[in-house]
């Protein structure tokens, strides 16, 4: 997110900050659910593990359904994610960081 911190602040990590993330959105939107469209997982040439994901969050905020794309792109390491990188149109993710109470990103 362009140096921005995403949900958490910069010094939580590993499996805490996944989990954290995911409990703050069901408690901001309680019928948030994720569909799945493409996963692709290789080895690159410096034998790192990589998996590609796109997928559509819907729930609702302010009584209308929104839906907001990801991309997502995790790098494996020892058998662990060891980087989450996601792409997303930011004027609808905004609208979710609004509705958990977090600054919108420019």
């Amino acid at each position: 997110a362009n140096g921005y911190p995403m949900f958490a602040q910069e010094h939580d990590q590993g499996p805490e900050l996944l989990v954290g993330i995911f409990d703050y959105l069901r408690k901001a939107i309680p019928d948030v659910r994720w569909e799945l469209y493409d996963e692709v997982a290789g080895k690159q040439q410096d034998k790192r593990e990589t998996v590609s994901i796109r997928f559509v969050a819907r729930g609702t905020i302010d009584d209308a359904e929104r839906d907001i794309e990801v991309a997502a792109f995790v790098r494996i390491a020892d058998g662990k994610m060891a980087e989450l990188r996601l792409v997303t149109d930011l004027t609808v993710f905004n609208v979710y960081r609004a509705a958990i109470g977090l600054p919108i990103l420019e």
